[in-house]
């Protein structure tokens, strides 16, 4: 195969401007991977110096249906999906431990009036419960109105008990709710989780004070977070540009 063959001085120039762009993107992924290290290591000082428990039913809010999953069997069929209406959320929009859109699923209005129950509420928190069990993010404050499916458990909570983002971080890091839940699950042919488990979880309950405290980090956590992340993506379009530049 033909190559475009520069000088090895010209060669040694363009290698070492695609070593620093590469050096620099991944210092900024670690910076993620360590802000979210951090961000466990908060979760579990704060858990450890508030011992108390409570279950996740006793925190839910009192509304119906503040714990839920499904539709189930014939309620919805993948052939009922459509392309446009009310968005239907799926593992994928959790598996990251952080709300995404991933691949749009939708249904239409008047099948959505037949599964409002199953309606996902902005501050909702879903775990996922089948496949990729234990993944968990928080619905956030612009979610268009969705339902849910039935690979994830969706919670309303009380939010004058348990903040959303605290749950979130109990569920992802507790090691105390991670052994109930390998109980729970032993002897399954797959690790699957169902509503029964999730609402019997017992999880951390600092004072709201801890836990609103909890909550202004992850904020801050998570704005720094982004912030890397755009500048990962921003790295790589320049790598993408350089190698462009170089080697057209």
């Amino acid at each position: 195969m033909p190559v475009l063959l520069p000088s090895l001085h010209e060669q040694q120039r363009i290698a070492a401007i695609l070593d620093k762009a590469d050096s620099l993107r991944r210092k900024r992924l670690e910076a993620i991977r360590l802000a979210d290290e951090f961000l466990r290591a908060a979760y579990l000082d704060l858990a450890t110096k508030h011992p108390d428990r409570a279950s996740v039913d006793s925190v839910l809010a009192s509304i119906p249906n503040a714990a839920r999953t499904g539709p189930f069997g014939s309620q919805l069929l993948v052939s009922e999906f459509t392309e446009s209406g009310i968005p239907v959320l799926g593992i994928d929009n959790v598996v990251s431990n952080s709300f995404t859109w991933g691949a749009r699923r939708f249904v239409s209005p008047e099948k959505y009036k037949e599964l409002e129950r199953y309606t996902v509420r902005p501050g909702d928190v879903m775990v996922t419960i089948m496949g990729t069990t234990g993944r968990v993010a928080i619905a956030p404050e612009d979610l268009p109105v969705c339902i849910s499916t039935k690979h994830l458990c969706t919670l309303s909570l009380d939010q004058q008990k348990m903040r959303p983002s605290y749950l979130w971080a109990c569920l992802r890091w507790d090691p105390e709710v991670r052994a109930q839940t390998q109980r729970e699950s032993k002897g399954a042919i797959m690790e699957g989780w169902n509503m029964g488990i999730v609402k019997g979880l017992m999880v951390s309950k600092p004072p709201m004070e801890a836990q609103l405290k909890f909550e202004a980090l992850l904020a801050k956590i998570t704005q720094f977070s982004q912030n890397a992340g755009s500048a990962a993506d921003q790295t790589d379009a320049l790598v993408a540009s350089l190698s462009a530049k170089y080697f057209s």
